[in-house]
């Protein structure tokens, strides 16, 4: 508090950092998980284009739906639901017909996912091979390096700082491919 910091240069000595501690690409720290799921679900409507992103909740004419498993929904779905996408809820079975080019991105519940890792990995599979991003929410999870979403293909993963990393209940991370994280950053 007694210097000046220019903020975009903090936040890229502190993707390094995180990089290195955790094993991701790069990272950022958010004001919480919610905030992470909300940067990073701007991030992959607008691309970062600056015009996009003042639109915002206007999401008409940009890819605005997410889709998610119907029985991974969660109550902070509404920090992802804040950018003005629609969700489109489906099952294993109901996916591959949901992956059109209106989808910005899958969002899973990393909790929900961790029990059922063959439909994680299928599901991941699915939407990379179609150019859809996965974000995942992990906030009441363990961080762990190497992560287990990021390293079976996840694009993105967010982590409450006030859970289980024992921070400030008001922080957050977001992990994963440094392009993207970058990209939320400007959110």
């Amino acid at each position: 508090s007694n210097q000046f910091v220019n903020m975009d240069d903090l936040m890229h000595g502190v993707g390094q950092r995180l990089a290195e501690l955790t094993g991701a690409e790069w990272g950022m720290v958010s004001s919480g998980a919610a905030a992470a799921l909300c940067h990073a679900t701007a991030a992959f409507v607008t691309g970062g284009d600056p015009e996009k992103m003042l639109r915002l909740p206007n999401t008409e004419g940009l890819k605005n739906r997410v889709v998610m498993m119907d029985d991974g929904r969660f109550t902070y779905d509404q920090a992802i639901r804040t950018v003005g996408v629609e969700v489109v809820n489906v099952t294993p079975e109901t996916l591959e017909d949901a992956l059109d080019d209106r989808v910005a991105l899958v969002a899973l519940l990393g909790s929900r996912e961790a029990t059922r890792l063959d439909v994680f990995e299928q599901t991941v599979a699915l939407a990379k091979s179609r150019g859809i991003p996965v974000l995942v929410d992990a906030a009441s999870e363990h961080l762990q390096n190497p992560d287990p979403y990021l390293s079976r293909g996840a694009t993105l993963v967010a982590y409450s700082g006030g859970k289980y990393l024992r921070g400030p209940q008001p922080s957050g991370l977001l992990l994963g491919e440094k392009k993207w994280v970058q990209t939320a950053w400007c959110c």
